[in-house]
Parts: structure tokens; C-alpha cells; sequence
């Protein structure tokens, strides 16, 4: 449930608020049917509303944190939900979540992502580490947790041993960067200057920035003209067969975390 004033209440029993849900899309169709966030992602998410009838909706995130000398002084992660069955990804900017104790980010460091998340209700959860409850129940429920690289997915771990519990994806490794766009991922720096992916760059992007730009990486469209969906929508169809079980090991959807006691206030939504 959000913390914005109630919309009103979903079939399924869930009170629904404005900032539950994703976009304007899912705003409208709020006013329509009634249904909430969840609701609407196992009805249209999944293909023929097959997430109703047990395709189910996953949850991942992508990642990314700073430090020196081993150890991490922020750390974000940018929530998506998805359907490995068919490649579809909705991002959730709305849950977009920062880690640290120095000066905190804003939801302009989304920007490399503004196409992608122009209709999207836009803020970012700030707590001083992932550890603050009842973060660690929130990450457990992960099902895909993706990193720049086996470092990043390590020294993410490191900090929130919930996020162990993730399918980890090195972006490194489980796309050919180099053979799809002429440049490999790593070093990234030279990556985002190559493909223009920040037009903004800072002198040294913070952790959420980063996470976005990964973001923005993997929603580059595939140069193949046969199937040139976004990098994202084959590389979660590619991990149909390393996710668990949902009728052994599945795990909920993905809803918002309540706020824990570090929680600044959110900047405005873009809305």
C-alpha cells in the first residue's frame, strides 16, 4: 500500500493509493476497473492475462554501489517486474532505492532513463543501509538481482545478505556488449561515453545514477532486425530456466516496502 490518500479498493482487497501505482496508464486504468498495481500486472503484464493462471510475474532489480577499501558507502537498486515466459519488463521508478550516509540523491538521477520512464511516477526511497527494516524481508523476495559485473554482484551481497537469495546476472558476462554494439560494457565509463548514455554526465556518477545507466544500457534495442526488442526483454527470457519454481520456490510479487524509520522525504514525481 502507498502513502499517498486512498484511490480506493482493488477486488483482490488491497486499498490502493496514487503512489501504488506504476504510471498514468495504470492510473487510468485504475479509474476503469478498480484494480490495483499487482492486479493489473498478472492481467496485462503476462500475455492473454496468463499471470492470473499461474505464469507468474517475477520481481528483479538492477544494482549498483561505491566505496574504497572494501567498503561500500551507497548502494541503489532500480526494481523491475517481468515475465521470463515472454521477455516483458515494466520498471518500477516509483520503488527506485538508495542506501548510504552522504549527501542523498534525487529522482533527477533517473535522467538517462527519461525516455523510458517518462509516464512513470518517479521518487526514490532513501535509507541509510539495506539492512534497515523491513528492507531485508522487501530484498528477499527478489527473484533477479543484475550487476555490472561479478564485483558489483559480490559487494552488493555484502550488504544485504537478503540479496544472496537473487538469481545474480553479470551484465559483463551475459551479454555479448561487443559483438552486439562495438564496445565491451567494461570499462563502463567508456561504455556510456561511446553510446551516448548519459548527456549529462557527472564527474563521478553516485550509485543510483549508475544503477540508471544500466538501466539505460539494457534498454538499448537489439541491432537485429528480425527481433529488435530492448536488451532487457531477451536477457530475463534467458533466465526462464535458472529462476525457481513458482509452485516450489516462487516467491510473491513485488509490492512496496512500508516506510522504515531512515526514510527521507520523497521528491516530487515527474507526473
Amino acid at each position: 500500500m502507498g502513502t499517498a490518500r486512498p484511490l480506493g479498493r482493488c477486488p483482490c482487497g488491497e486499498v490502493v493509493s496514487a503512489d501504488a501505482l506504476r504510471d498514468r496508464l495504470s492510473l487510468a486504468e485504475h479509474r476503469l476497473s478498480g484494480l490495483c498495481q499487482r492486479c493489473q500486472d498478472a492481467l496485462y503484464l503476462a500475455p492473454g492475462g496468463a499471470g492470473i493462471h499461474g505464469v507468474p510475474v517475477r520481481t528483479g532489480a538492477v544494482g549498483a554501489c561505491s566505496g574504497s577499501g572494501g567498503r561500500i558507502e551507497e548502494a541503489a537498486l532500480l526494481p523491475f517486474v517481468f515475465v521470463a515466459h515472454s521477455g516483458r519488463v515494466a520498471w518500477e521508478a516509483r520503488l527506485a532505492l538508495w542506501a548510504g550516509r552522504g549527501a542523498p540523491p534525487d529522482a533527477e538521477d533517473l535522467e538517462p532513463m527519461a525516455e523510458t520512464l517518462a509516464q512513470h511516477l518517479v521518487r526514490v526511497i532513501r535509507v541509510r543501509s539495506l539492512s534497515t527494516p523491513p528492507l531485508p524481508d522487501w530484498l528477499s523476495r527478489l527473484d533477479l538481482l543484475i550487476a555490472l559485473d561479478r564485483s558489483s554482484l559480490e559487494a552488493l551481497s555484502g550488504a544485504s545478505p537478503a540479496l544472496a537469495r537473487a538469481v545474480g546476472v553479470s551484465l559483463a558476462d551475459e551479454v555479448p556488449w561487443a559483438a552486439l554494439f562495438g564496445v565491451p560494457l567494461v570499462p563502463f565509463d567508456d561504455f556510456v561515453s561511446a553510446l551516448w548514455l548519459d548527456l549529462s554526465p557527472a564527474p563521478a556518477p553516485g550509485a543510483l545514477r549508475r544503477a540508471a545507466l544500466l538501466g539505460a544500457a539494457l534498454c538499448l534495442a537489439y541491432p537485429d532486425a528480425s527481433d529488435a526488442r530492448p536488451v532487457v526483454a531477451r536477457l530475463v527470457e534467458t533466465m526462464r530456466n535458472r529462476l525457481p519454481d513458482p509452485r516450489t520456490g516462487g516467491r510473491p510479487g513485488l509490492s512496496q516496502p512500508s516506510p522504515g524509520p531512515c526514510r527521507a522525504s520523497d521528491p516530487p514525481s515527474k507526473e
